[in-house]
């Protein structure tokens, strides 16, 4: 993101500086929330308005060329991701009812996500949730069809890497 908006060294620092400012707010959002001062409603109003209130001080440090490039890089982002779900939805052959039930475990995990960060429980036992219920809604070799991607998907990424090129160019 540096280099495809072209930030000077200042822009950076300042940036750096905007996020050691809110750390410290964001640490006592999620502690207020986890200990039970604020509900999972109250956490995740609070949430967007610091992350709101982040973005509006970041943009205001970037000149005009750099918004529009940055409004680029969001809609080639929104375009990507709107590609790679079609590609899944085709590689794996989803049915209506499989697509309907997994856009309902996508909100359900959602919720769940933000109420792990609150109660402080562990990822890990979200995910293992997540692939539970993932293996009730697909086949068997939609299952495996994931797990190659999974797989190629980080190869990729590493490749990318290891080559100095930009991972985020790439979404499957």
């Amino acid at each position: 993101m540096v280099d495809a908006l072209g930030l000077s060294q200042e822009q950076i620092e300042a940036f750096h500086a905007i996020l050691l400012e809110y750390g410290p707010q964001v640490m006592d959002l999620m502690r207020r929330a986890r200990d039970g001062e604020l509900s999972e409603e109250q956490f995740r109003q609070r949430a967007q308005e610091l992350a709101d209130e982040i973005e509006r001080r970041m943009t205001r440090l970037l000149t005009r060329e750099q918004l529009r490039k940055l409004e680029q890089l969001r809609e080639r982002l929104r375009e990507s991701a709107e590609t790679a779900r079609a590609a899944r939805i085709r590689a794996l052959g989803l049915t209506g009812s499989q697509l309907e039930a997994l856009e309902a475990l996508r909100e359900r995990f959602a919720r769940r996500t933000c109420e792990t960060l609150v109660a402080g429980q562990s990822p890990e036992e979200l995910r293992a949730a997540h692939q539970a219920a993932l293996r009730e809604i697909l086949t068997d070799r939609q299952l495996e069809v994931l797990a190659v991607h999974a797989a190629l998907r980080l190869h990729f990424l590493a490749y990318r890497l290891e080559n100095g090129g930009p991972a985020e160019d790439f979404a499957l």
